[in-house]
């Protein structure tokens, strides 16, 4: 017979995982802040174009974050993942590109 879980314990687990999922949260929408503020004030996108980055940039974080969630299961190195996102990076970026190892250190 399995033994029940300490009810103290599964309550700290319970408030470690809201806690980590606040600060997940936080950090996307602070980059998305951050990213927003940059292209206004860099490169001069307006409201509009804003709100189409901002839900581009959700599209594009979730279907990444998913794939990367599958890959997690079979591949703790998450090959597939870091070759995608680098293969489409160099495609985007050209000379710039800077591969996984140096940009995630």
């Amino acid at each position: 017979m399995a033994r029940d879980k300490n009810p103290m314990l599964a309550k700290l687990e319970a408030k470690h995982q809201r806690e980590l999922n606040f600060f997940r949260t936080f950090t996307i929408q602070q980059c998305m802040d951050m990213a927003m503020i940059a292209l206004n004030d860099k490169f001069g996108f307006g409201a509009e174009r804003l709100d189409q980055f901002e839900t581009a940039f959700y599209d594009v974080f979730r279907e990444y974050a998913t794939s990367t969630i599958e890959d997690a299961k079979t591949d703790k190195d998450i090959e597939y993942t870091k070759g995608s996102l680098d293969r489409k990076l160099q495609q985007i970026m050209g000379k710039h590109f800077v591969p996984w190892e140096v940009r995630y250190g």
